[in-house]
């Protein structure tokens, strides 16, 4: 039984308040424009924004007609609005500095009060019943509907966005021919009728070396597209059967390369993951006419025309990327040779993390190698990294230098690995071998092995057991190898032991305790000379005084991948249940007693 409450709103409120719901819907709408703008990440508040639009356009029409379900609609307009400002703000923290946004939560959130105290409505609703027969036909439908929309993973299967789909493997194999990559792996493979006037098929490779290699075997005459993913632009030599290729275009991902002419402006931490950024597609690309029977081999090397070492490595970015962009925009402007991201890349290991770290370093004009940390592998991240950034152990020589990356994500080194670094640690040259991986063998603030109990093993500032801490540190030495560089304290810090520089760097994406570093390493050669320099974003002062800030932002991180992982899938939930309700109102009104 529907009854009217309070007093009813005089005619002029009523439709002033229906006047000012079609300009808040009208100012959400605009927002959505922009946030579908945005690409698949702000998909889900995207939807949303059109659903309280369209939702509150309803509301305005009914409240100026004063029809019966006025009340029932501002109220579901002011529900809706709720989960829209709290949605939005998980993904863009600026939502809440916005005038026009401000001005909508002020109109909903006036007028739902006002509808407590008075009935905007003027027709009677009479009391109605649902039959057990719509009952039931309507649960079978939204349980249906709601398993089908949840099971299915329809981003991939309209193929939303350009992201891997080999699972990180150096191999492929169809029909037509068969594909081996070394120094690298096979990232995606899709039919190029997009790019090309000719239905081809379209390799990515993505490389995880200055040098890679990969050797295609046709078994019939067919084209096909290689498209190179992160190599040094303008620094790369490709090679196809030995002889020089000619220039070679850019798939797209030009707007950073523009960026630093100054054609285009400069990103911001606000537009990080912008359609502009994460979505378009990257890349140089080579277009190869193959006759089956025979091998090409196609060979990309890196250029060192200058003598002297330069890197960064960053680490533990998972906190946020509103710290480490800007970092990152600036040092592309220089000359370096490639960074190395060491660990903790994405917070809780869900494919919208990556996708969007993915994104970021294959826009950049240099070469992005990378380690697996803990945080890489929460919810079966590992899987994630896997397709997204390949082995999680490998190594490289590229200026004389020996380059190692190790996987102690899970704070234990295999017998595996002993035997494949040592094997590995032979090739290089003492003093010219450097060792990455996300946990150290030791705290790197005391020199000693971090043996305390914690609630949780992953707090330790070493690895988690000392016999293979020794270990590793006894092969690093023997073999003499210059420094290991590890993350996961979150706290610079240097020592040697050994002859080895054991040193953490601090965790660029930001930081949630105070004391912790904001803080990024740069590795340069001058002559024989090598200098390890840590550069602090952040005060200590500046961290400690914002403990509060840092906490909502921890909070933000981990919530946000809850909310844009399975963007449609969970948008067509939300739809779903709004039309049902929708849909019993439309039965509670027709079956009348």
């Amino acid at each position: 039984m529907f009854q009217r409450r309070g007093r009813v709103l005089p005619k002029l409120w009523r439709r002033t308040f229906s006047v000012l719901y079609f300009l808040a819907s009208t100012l959400i709408i605009l927002v959505t424009y922009d946030s579908f703008a945005h690409g698949s990440s702000f998909l889900f508040v995207a939807i949303l924004g059109v659903t309280l639009g369209v939702v509150g356009y309803v509301a305005s029409i009914s409240l100026f007609r004063g029809g019966g379900y006025s009340r029932f609609v501002s109220i579901w307009v002011f529900l809706i609005s709720l989960f829209y400002y709290a949605t939005y703000g998980m993904i863009n923290k600026e939502i809440f500095g916005n005038p026009g946004i401000i001005l909508i939560t002020l109109i909903y959130t006036i007028s739902s009060i006002v509808f407590v105290f008075f009935n905007p409505n003027t027709r009677e609703r009479k009391k109605c019943n649902l039959s057990t027969k719509s009952k039931i036909l309507i649960s079978i439908i939204f349980f249906l509907f709601l398993a089908i929309a949840i099971a299915i993973p329809w981003e991939s299967k309209i193929n939303l966005i350009f992201e891997p789909n080999q699972e990180g493997s150096e191999n492929y194999e169809n029909d037509e021919l068969s594909v081996f990559v070394e120094g690298g792996f096979v990232y995606r493979v899709e039919k190029a009728i997009l790019f090309s006037d000719n239905d081809m098929l379209e390799i990515a490779v993505k490389s995880k070396s200055p040098k890679t290699r990969i050797t295609i075997n046709p078994k019939v005459d067919t084209k096909l597209r290689l498209n190179f993913l992160g190599i040094a632009r303008g620094g790369t030599s490709i090679e196809v059967d030995g002889e020089s290729y000619g220039p070679m275009p850019y798939l797209s991902g030009e707007v950073l390369t523009h960026s630093l002419e100054g054609d285009v402006r400069e990103p911001d931490p606000g537009v990080v993951e912008s359609k502009e950024y994460i979505e378009s597609r990257k890349g140089t690309y080579i277009d190869l006419s193959l006759k089956g029977g025979t091998e090409e081999v196609v060979s990309l090397s890196r250029e060192t025309k200058k003598d002297n070492l330069h890197f960064y490595v960053f680490s533990d970015l998972h906190s946020g990327y509103s710290v480490s962009f800007p970092v990152f925009f600036d040092i592309l402007k220089g000359d370096s040779d490639f960074v190395v991201l060491n660990g903790d890349i994405v917070n809780d290991g869900y494919r919208s993390e990556y996708r969007t770290a993915s994104a970021l370093s294959e826009l950049f004009p240099i070469p992005v190698y990378t380690t697996i940390g803990n945080h890489d592998t929460w919810n079966g991240g590992e899987k994630e990294y896997a397709n997204f950034f390949g082995k999680t152990n490998y190594s490289y020589m590229y200026k004389d230098y020996l380059f190692v990356f190790l996987d102690n994500e899970s704070g234990h080194v295999e017998e595996p690995q002993f035997a494949w670094l040592e094997e590995v640690l032979k090739a290089g040259t003492p003093g010219r071998i450097f060792v990455f991986s996300h946990m150290p063998p030791i705290d790197t603030l005391t020199g000693r092995f971090d043996d305390k109990e914690y609630p949780n093993a992953e707090l330790r500032h070493s690895m988690f057991n000392k016999a293979e801490s020794d270990r590793l540190m006894s092969l690093l030495s023997e073999y003499g190898v210059y420094a290991h560089i590890a993350g996961h304290t979150h706290e610079h810090g240097t020592v040697t032991l050994g002859g080895v520089q054991y040193i953490t760097s601090g965790a660029l994406g930001g930081t949630v305790n105070a004391g912790d570093s904001v803080s990024y390493l740069e590795v340069t050669e001058d002559g024989e000379e090598i200098e390890v320099i840590n550069h602090d974003v952040l005060e200590s002062y500046e961290i400690e005084n914002q403990e509060v800030r840092n906490k909502l932002h921890a909070a933000r991180v981990f919530a946000a991948p809850f909310l844009v992982d399975k963007s449609i899938r969970a948008n067509l939930a939300i739809l779903w249940l709004i039309a049902l309700s929708y849909f019993v109102i439309y039965y509670l009104r027709k079956e009348k007693k």
